[in-house]
């Protein structure tokens, strides 16, 4: 892989959690829980490379894309393509086909996740440019109750995806630290005892109390 390149997975960090980013991405750190590990278990049969083909159905699991016009790479966990004279030209299965990415998620379906759906934007992006074609929509899978959701790919989503992009760059080359943030979702994160949030605002508050005190004598 090209160091430069920024990693598909860090557009779901980052809208997650900015800060999560910055301690996975430029600080190198690595944690596990319960869910990241569930999550990295029922991820391994899809990361496994592997063409499967029945009648005019192909599925190819843990395809590598790229985007040499997002400087981006990763890998899609899944994708569907269906032979058609209308399709796009797969090199690697010598057809033309019609092709829905998928991205497997541990847990269920519940709510909507945007960063999920940003993801699988950005896979689709790339399969855009690497076969020079028009994909409409994708499909997220939650393994925990074994169901599809559809997703649209939107110009508002292209457009969302770019602009993290761009801070995804800053935070990495100009060594930006976003500020912690506590939020309901920040126990279940494996970086939370790293990343200590609920210290991080009190110190920010004590210091902003301090300064406002200094100020006034």
């Amino acid at each position: 892989m090209d160091d430069n390149r920024l990693l598909i997975s860090w557009i779901t960090q980052y809208a997650y959690c900015p800060r999560r980013l910055y301690l996975e991405a430029v600080e190198q750190y690595a944690a596990d829980n319960i869910y990241t590990a569930e999550g990295t278990i029922q991820h391994k049969r899809v990361h496994e490379p592997k063409i499967e083909k029945r009648g005019s159905e192909i599925r190819i699991t843990g395809l590598s894309v790229h985007s040499d016009a997002l400087n981006l790479i990763g890998i899609c966990d899944e994708i569907k393509c269906t032979v058609s004279r209308y399709g796009c030209y797969i090199p690697l299965l010598d057809e033309k086909c019609k092709i829905i990415p998928t991205e497997f998620k541990h847990g269920k379906a519940g709510y909507r996740h945007e960063e999920y759906d940003l993801q699988l934007t950005a896979q689709v992006m790339c399969l855009e440019e690497m076969f020079e074609c028009n994909i409409e929509k994708g499909e997220i899978y939650f393994i925990g109750s074994k169901t599809r959701t559809e997703v649209q790919i939107t110009d508002a989503a292209k457009k969302k995806v770019q602009k993290i992009l761009i801070r995804i760059n800053q935070i990495i080359e100009g060594h930006v630290i976003p500020k912690a943030k506590y939020m309901k979702r920040c126990p279940k994160c494996s970086m939370y005892a790293i990343c200590n949030p609920k210290t991080d605002m009190i110190l920010r508050y004590m210091r902003g109390l301090w300064e406002q005190y200094r100020e006034k004598n």
